[in-house]
């Protein structure tokens, strides 16, 4: 959830709220089908 989530954010021009929702998710022990995804669009997103 906090994948669509941050996608949403990060297309409103949240950035910072997508990466910190991209970070969280990235950081939980859950797996989760998008999971490449959300790694490529947390670095995309920069520092």
């Amino acid at each position: 959830m906090r994948y669509h989530l941050a996608v949403a954010q990060s297309r409103s021009g949240d950035k910072s709220g997508a990466r910190m929702n991209l970070q969280m998710a990235l950081k939980s022990s859950q797996n989760f089908p998008e999971r490449a995804a959300a790694d490529k669009l947390y670095h995309e997103l920069g520092n």
